[in-house]
């Protein structure tokens, strides 16, 4: 479902502290005068720092887990008055089930805003990303880029790669029938609003493991990566009639984000090569689940799909 009426600066008082905003950070090569041209940790890490100023600013709880930051960069965060908590699993997804079961057991909070730490145009948003939650219109809220600022303001590899990639999870979506055809959802942007709801919550609380070992090996997939809580927990919402929401927020990437990418741009479109192909790979396995029939056109149709996909 696509919420059209959602005003950016709502009349309706929210109450901050109702809203916990949870992010895993991980910037082992920040410095507080490192090299910007080259170190992308502390490009990046001074972004999560505005995020969390911004947060806390704004009166919304926090939680942070972190998976072995520089302990420079952790005392910065102390500063701001942010708790950290040490992550405890060793993959992406693990940490983010961290996060999330941490926020969800806060005193008064209703909503948990799940996003990654550089995004800290986001947090303006906030009022506008959590009201169809709060109006009972939605159990999970997906917020989308404006197409135009998102070309406009992040590399050119990472536009293209999320573009296509974003076309072809809501075709699949629309095939499999979770999702109407006159709907689409960003996949890719990654900030996800939850109601706080143990059925709601429960469901990026799963894990997945794919039995293939020849498939794991030739496009790198590992659901703990980022399927386990960023794609399977919604396609699974979709398929149980959960109200999932799509409402679109004029998001800006950080200049010095594009800059950094652009710099390091070989490596930057390695990492998104793969990101893209693993992504891709997972959701098809997680289609042969649900069809429950491996051979069927549709999975065929999809696996031919992803592999032109991934050598766009």
């Amino acid at each position: 479902m696509v919420e059209t009426n959602v005003p950016s600066e709502s009349k309706e008082r929210l109450n901050p502290r109702s809203i916990t905003v949870c992010t895993p950070t991980l910037y082992k090569n920040w410095q507080p005068d490192g090299n910007l041209e080259l170190n992308s940790d502390s490009v990046r890490g001074n972004i999560a720092l505005r995020t969390f100023k911004l947060t806390i600013d704004a009166g919304y709880q926090v939680v942070v887990v972190d998976g072995g930051s520089n302990p420079l960069y952790l005392e910065e965060l102390k500063k701001l008055g942010v708790t950290i908590q040490p992550q405890k699993g060793s993959t992406m997804s693990s940490a983010k089930r961290e996060c999330l079961k941490t926020a969800s057991e806060l005193p008064d909070c209703k909503v948990l805003v799940f996003i990654q730490p550089e995004k800290d145009a986001a947090i303006a948003n906030i009022p506008q990303i959590v009201l169809p939650i709060m109006r009972d219109h939605a159990d999970i809220v997906i917020p989308a880029r404006n197409l135009q600022l998102f070309e406009k303001t992040c590399s050119s590899v990472q536009f293209k790669s999320e573009k296509l990639a974003n076309r072809w999870c809501n075709r699949i979506s629309h095939l499999l029938g979770i999702l109407p055809k006159s709907e689409e959802l960003d996949w890719f942007f990654g900030i996800k609003v939850l109601k706080n709801d143990p059925e709601i919550v429960d469901l990026f609380m799963k894990r997945y493991e794919i039995s293939d070992t020849q498939l794991v090996e030739e496009k790198f997939t590992d659901p703990e990566r980022y399927s386990d809580v960023d794609f399977y927990p919604v396609i699974e919402a979709l398929k149980s009639g959960k109200k999932v929401v799509s409402v679109e927020i004029p998001f800006e990437y950080p200049a010095s984000q594009k800059e950094i990418e652009e710099k390091l741009n070989d490596q930057f479109a390695d990492k998104r090569r793969r990101q893209k192909i693993s992504i891709l790979a997972e959701f098809i396995q997680y289609a042969r689940f649900m069809t429950n029939n491996p051979r069927s056109k549709l999975i065929k149709i999809m696996e031919k799909e992803a592999n032109q996909l991934a050598n766009d």
